[in-house]
C-alpha cells in the first residue's frame, strides 16, 4: 500500500510568513521561532564580531497558535491518484520587540490586508488578515521591562493529501433490450 503524502505542512507556512516579514521589516532584523517554554530570549551573534552575543534593538518571534478547519474536503482524481485538499486558517502570533515595535506592528497589520501581499506567498498559503496590534510588555531574564507588541496573523492554508485512487481497469457490459420490462 502506498502511504499518503501531503504537499504543505506547518513548517512551510512558518517559512512563508518569515520570508514575507523579512521583506516588509528592516533588512537583517532578527527572527526566532517561539514557543512558550520559560526560557530567556535568545542572544544573537554580533554582526561586527560573531564571537560576541548581543541583543539587537528590534527583533521578532513567530509562534503557531492555532489551526482552524474551514470546510469540507475538495477531492480530485487524476492519473490514478486522489488529491484531498482541506481549507484551514493557520494562526501565527508575531511578537515584535524593541523601541519601534509599535511601528512594525502597524506595518504588519496593514500589509496583511493589502493585495500586494498575496503575490509574496507560495501556492496554497495566503494571508487573510491580522488582528489589531496589542502592547504586551514582558519582563526579561534580567528583570527589566521590554517593549513587545503582538499581532496575530491569519493565513489561509490549503494542504493537499495525495494517495492512490481506486480505479476501474476492466468492465463487463451486459446489454439489456430496451423493450423488456424487468420486474
Amino acid at each position: 500500500m502506498t502511504r499518503p503524502s501531503v504537499d504543505l505542512v506547518a513548517k512551510d507556512v512558518m517559512t512563508a510568513v518569515a520570508d514575507w516579514l523579512g521583506g516588509i521589516f528592516p533588512e537583517g532584523m532578527p527572527i526566532v521561532q517561539g514557543q512558550a517554554n520559560r526560557v530567556a530570549p535568545p542572544a544573537f551573534k554580533n554582526p561586527a564580531d560573531p564571537r560576541q552575543d548581543f541583543r539587537p534593538p528590534e527583533w521578532y518571534q513567530l509562534t503557531q497558535v492555532g489551526l482552524e478547519r474551514l470546510g469540507a474536503n475538495c477531492e480530485r482524481i487524476a492519473s490514478g491518484m486522489r488529491g484531498i485538499t482541506s481549507t484551514n486558517i493557520f494562526s501565527v502570533q508575531v511578537d515584535i520587540f524593541g523601541k519601534e515595535a509599535d511601528r512594525y506592528a502597524q506595518i504588519l497589520q496593514t500589509m496583511a490586508r493589502d493585495w500586494d501581499s498575496l503575490g509574496e506567498f507560495p501556492a496554497g498559503i495566503r494571508p487573510l488578515y491580522a488582528d489589531n496590534p496589542k502592547q504586551l510588555p514582558i519582563i526579561n531574564d534580567a528583570g527589566q521591562w521590554e517593549r513587545r507588541w503582538t499581532v496575530t496573523l491569519a493565513v489561509q492554508f490549503d494542504p493537499t493529501l495525495t494517495l492512490p485512487a481506486d480505479t476501474l481497469t476492466t468492465a463487463t457490459i451486459v446489454p439489456i433490450p430496451a423493450d423488456v420490462l424487468i420486474l
